[in-house]
Order: structure tokens, then sequence, then C-alpha cells
């Protein structure tokens, strides 16, 4: 949010003050979650900041007698587009707006986002969503046909960010989510008998751990930027993990040739059809 902000109003980054969530004083929102923040939010951020930078040109276009779609605002200035030496600073264009040091412009913005309903005949829609997530994973893996066990050796999370805002988070975003696939891929099960949920601790229900990991794991950024977000931005929180199962599926069918198609991946199950697939190819040997 700092970073839109910044760059809208064309401040330094360490210039902008980030308030944390209080409901005593912040606005009201439904919810942080499916990617919303750097879409929805940065959106509304960008919006109010552009508010704020309509009020500061209007000032400095009179002042410089230039029309305020000239204008530019950059490294702390507004500048008239072409002429960098035609300029205020922030500061300046405050203490012209006010006539006095410490003011304050204040700008509000609403992300306000539309969908169209999916036709119930056909399921098609022109826009039943903001944006989709494109996403592709490589792995490179062992499989123990005498255990089971399977150790991934490589894997490339890939991943659209539209424009990646903070590009180091959205790789670190893109491999948290693919580690918690890939522990959804291997590991995490819920057991039940009779009703009653035999692992419900972190004792007997296992995750990922650091030993899962691959060997090699890196995660590839995309840039398409998305025509309506905040510099193209788009959300990137569930895109590392949205083909992780299928390519450890894919990867165990071509190094073992079996197709598992329940998760998790166990073992158990590995050795259980690698055991009826050399069934299956063993002769008829009963007599009749």
């Amino acid at each position: 949010m700092a970073q839109i902000v910044a760059e809208e109003l064309g401040v330094g980054f360490e210039q902008v003050h980030i308030v944390q969530p209080d409901t005593d004083i912040t606005p009201y929102d439904t919810i942080t979650a499916g990617s919303r923040s750097t879409y929805h939010m940065g959106n509304a951020v960008r919006m109010a900041a552009a508010k704020i930078k309509a009020e500061l040109a209007a000032v400095v276009a009179a002042k410089l007698e230039v029309n305020p779609e000239d204008l530019v605002a950059r490294d702390r200035r507004i500048f008239v587009r072409g002429s960098p030496d035609r300029s205020m600073t922030i500061g300046q264009a405050f203490l012209a707006r006010f006539g006095s040091l410490g003011t304050t412009l204040t700008g509000e913005a609403i992300c306000q986002t539309t969908a169209l309903p999916m036709d119930p005949e056909t399921g098609q829609s022109e826009k039943c969503t903001e944006y989709w997530f494109p996403s592709a994973t490589a792995v490179e893996l062992e499989v123990d046909k005498e255990t089971g066990q399977v150790s991934i050796l490589k894997f490339f999370a890939v991943g659209d960010a539209g424009t990646a805002i903070n590009p180091k988070h959205c790789e670190q975003q893109l491999l948290g989510s693919a580690i918690t696939h890939l522990g959804l891929t291997l590991f995490e099960e819920m057991v039940f008998e009779e009703g009653r949920l035999l692992n419900g601790s972190l004792l007997d229900y296992q995750i990922a751990s650091v030993k899962d990991m691959p060997e090699e794991f890196r995660s590839v950024v995309v840039q398409v930027p998305h025509e309506s977000g905040p510099f193209g931005a788009k959300g990137v929180g569930e895109t590392g993990a949205l083909t992780v199962s299928a390519a450890v599926a894919n990867a165990i069918e071509d190094a073992v040739g079996i197709r598992i198609r329940e998760l998790p991946i166990t073992p158990e199950k590995i050795l259980r059809q690698l055991s009826a697939a050399r069934r299956e190819k063993e002769p008829d040997t009963r007599s009749s």
C-alpha cells in the first residue's frame, strides 16, 4: 500500500506511513482474504492518493500557468511534462494551497467491483471474477518402489502477478502457497473413525516440514499487467497452489507408471497401486 501511494504521489517510500487497522479509527471492510488486498485495497488507495494529487496539481498548474493534465508527480516534485525545471516541490504546493505549513489534505475512495452472473444454460459469463490466477508447476521427483516414498528433487512455481509491485514478496508468496499444497498433496489428511477425528493434533496430523522441501525450490514471477489492477497488479496469494497436486501426480505417473487421483498421495497408496499393476502384468498360471 505504501509503495502504491508513493508511486501515485511521486514521493519517497519512506515518507509514507501506514496506520495499522483498528476498528475504532479505520473504515470497515468485509474481509482480507482470497488475494483481495493488492487488487481491491490497492485500487482504493491509489484512487484516494490520486484525489490528493489532483488538488495539488490544480494549485501548481495555476502557479505555473499550465494545464493540470500537463503535470507529472515524481521525485517529491510536481513538474511540467517535458520541462522538469518548471516545477514545485510537494511542500511548496501545500504552502501555496493553504498559505501555511503543517496542513493536511485528505483523499477518500472506494473500490467497488462488479461481476456478471453466469448463464445457467452454458455456465459462461463475460466477467464472473475480477481476474484469474494463471499458474504452472514443474516437478522432478523420485519414487522408491520398495517403500512408496516420494522425494521432490526440483520444484518450480510459476505465477502471473500482473505487475509485481513488490517482486520479492510475490516470489515468497508463490513458494509459500506451493509449500502449503505440497503438504496437502503428500501428507495432510483428517482421519475419522465412527465420526471421531483420530489425528486431531500436530503429533498425528502430518504437515510438510523443512526436511520435506525440494532440493531445488524456485519461483518464477510472470508479469502481464492487468487492465484494471493498481499499476497492473493483481492478487497472487493462491497462484502458487493451484497446479501443485496435478504436477506431482503427473511426475509420479511418469516415474512409475501409476496414476493416483486421490489426495494425499501417500506411500501406502503408491505401493497398493504398484502391487495391483504388477498383478495385472503377471500371467494367470491357475489351472482350469
